[in-house]
């Protein structure tokens, strides 16, 4: 009998756990959730449940993907899986007595195997500064992480109360929020800020304390999503583009009692669409049909006369009052390069249209996802600091025998749900391949 040891208990690692019950009958699998000791600048109870990013990072109302959930829990139902929660991995302090803690050495001394897909639990900054000092900047991974109900975050009054006090203190009728990144999280966030009530109680799985947060309303939400280059280079997926630009996905407030709830509307100005469609970008559009979609979709936005104001631009940064964001300043940017290799470049400074200026009253910072090694001891010398991820071959990490990486640990923060599938089909090759070449020594491990 093989032992392995997966640790993580997200997509990427049930997946694995799958797939490798698939092709090595003989296999006994321990599933561990791993988390970060330190959240919130405090320490914290780790997870019971399973299914990571599954439960806690998908939208609430995009319940037919969370569905998959349904499969992870075939795995967990096999009588040759454990699943282990409560448990925190990682390096243990010499002087720690936490007897719910295991280091990745012990595991690796008790199974002839170990897996890492220990997801991503930290974030991309964006470097500006006083980024860590204002209140009203929010990472979108937490925020998403509480409005998913995450118990971390569930007794966490700052979210709530960031959006009432954020309300409470602008005295205008509208409610500024600014998203910087265009990836399906940043969409995510936008989409569920615009819900209505009537959706999110009928339509989604959002826990009650945060529909009471976002609900009702006291003020009308105008929200700016930035980026570095241009509409067609954004990376959120065709589908959550549509849901936001199709509205009847998240307005159904038919009875409009409250004319402050959601009846919202999508726009583009003049400006930006004539900038994001310069020759490279219609050429892009030509060859390939997923981006030619793309700007279908986005033609269907109401185009607004030009406007100073742009939604592709560089960062440059925050004018602070009292710890507390009150306007976004940007420089703008124009795409260089050839099809399918351009990049943003910031306009020259002399440019009197250079600069952007957004008012805002909240941010989210959507910029991604970020690794880090779960012990620096074994992974310092096979830590991509430039990827953030584990340096692999198919799966084997590198320098390290009988270790695996899959998921976001090991390709970095990008791509959805279903791609972790080729992920863990990769490790379990890899992991095949060795069984076959009588790498293994079988060390029967037994947890007490």
């Amino acid at each position: 009998m093989i032992s392995t040891c997966i640790i993580g208990s997200g997509p990427s690692g049930f997946y694995t756990a799958k797939y490798l019950l698939k092709k090595v009958p003989n296999i006994r699998i321990s599933m561990f959730h791993f988390v970060k000791k330190k959240i919130l600048k405090k320490s914290v109870e780790e997870l019971p449940c399973p299914f990571g990013l599954v439960r806690y990072g998908v939208a609430p109302d995009h319940l037919e993907t969370k569905n998959v959930m349904n499969d992870f829990s075939t795995v967990l139902l096999d009588e040759r899986v454990s699943y282990y929660g409560n448990v925190s991995v990682g390096e243990k302090r010499k002087e720690s007595k936490d007897k719910k803690h295991v280091s990745l050495k012990e595991l690796r001394d008790m199974f002839d195997s170990v897996v890492l897909s220990c997801g991503a639990s930290s974030d991309r900054m964006l470097k500006l500064q006083h980024e860590d000092d204002c209140d009203n900047i929010l990472s979108a991974r937490e925020f998403v992480n509480w409005y998913n109900g995450h118990p971390w975050y569930t007794n966490q009054p700052k979210y709530a109360q960031l959006l009432r006090n954020v309300s409470d203190k602008n005295s205008k009728d509208t409610l500024h929020i600014v998203v910087i990144g265009n990836g399906n999280v940043a969409l995510d966030c936008i989409r569920v800020l615009c819900c209505s009530l009537d959706r999110l109680h009928n339509k989604s799985d959002m826990p009650g304390h945060v529909i009471h947060a976002l609900h009702p309303r006291t003020k009308r939400f105008h929200i700016s999503a930035i980026g570095r280059r241009g509409l067609l280079q954004a990376s959120f997926t065709n589908k959550e583009l549509r849901e936001l630009i199709d509205n009847k996905n998240v307005n159904t407030n038919n009875d409009n009692t409250n004319p402050l709830e959601p009846n919202y509307q999508c726009f583009l100005f003049q400006n930006e669409l004539h900038d994001s469609l310069n020759d490279a970008s219609k050429q892009e559009a030509k060859e390939d049909r997923a981006t030619q979609r793309k700007l279908d979709i986005f033609q269907k936005c109401a185009i607004l006369p030009s406007s100073s104001s742009s939604s592709s631009s560089s960062s440059s940064f925050l004018l602070v009052l009292e710890r507390r964001i009150t306007k976004l300043l940007c420089r703008r940017n124009i795409l260089k390069g050839s099809a399918f290799q351009q990049t943003a470049e910031s306009v020259v400074a002399t440019d009197p249209n250079s600069l952007v200026e957004f008012p805002c009253d909240l941010l989210l910072r959507s910029v991604g996802y970020q690794a880090t090694p779960i012990d620096q001891s074994l992974l310092s010398s096979a830590w991509d600091q430039k990827q953030h991820c584990v340096a692999n071959t198919f799966g084997q990490i590198v320098g390290e025998p009988l270790l695996y990486a899959t998921g976001w640990c090991g390709r970095a923060p990008n791509g959805i749900i279903g791609t972790n599938i080729q992920d863990a089909q990769q490790v379990v090759n890899s992991l095949v391949s060795d069984l076959e070449k009588g790498v293994f020594q079988s060390k029967r491990s037994v947890i007490q």
